[in-house]
């Protein structure tokens, strides 16, 4: 199938999504603007009203038909998987205990770091008034 996959068909799908969202939007504020109540006695329907009722039917036109091809489009992209299963690319995420471990692996290679460089650190630290004559710490007798 790989229909998905092919950038021309997903330019075009999208594209049409785009004007069929456009167009839903549209007509559903002229519907929602056409339904406005009256609220007054008689004397027809306020511009508030319409305006108001006008947005309302415009939003819900507009994310009801982009909701229908979002699915669509899902649906589509689930029959290309159950369709193509050698194309799983499942093996290229790693687990969540993978990643853990890799995470206490570099912590402990850090600390190991940091504990190397400290004793190395206070091995190469002498006082050099505490040395005697020959090079030894005159501290430790």
């Amino acid at each position: 199938m790989r229909l998905i996959h092919r950038k021309g068909f997903a330019v075009v799908y999208w594209v049409v999504a785009f004007l069929a969202t456009v167009l839903a939007i549209i007509a559903g504020a002229r519907s929602g603007a056409g339904a406005a109540p009256e609220f007054s006695d008689g004397s027809g329907t306020s511009v508030g009203s319409q305006i108001l009722f006008g947005l309302g039917g415009a939003v819900l036109g507009g994310l009801l038909v982009a909701a229908i091809f979002a699915g669509v489009w899902i649906g589509l992209w689930a029959l290309d998987r159950r369709a193509n299963p050698e194309f799983d690319d499942r093996d290229d995420y790693d687990t969540l205990d993978d990643l853990d471990d890799d995470f206490d692996e570099a912590e402990r290679d850090a600390q190991n770091e940091s504990d190397d460089e400290f004793a190395e650190g206070e091995r190469n630290f002498v006082d050099e008034h505490d040395l005697d004559g020959d090079g030894r710490s005159a501290v430790r007798r």
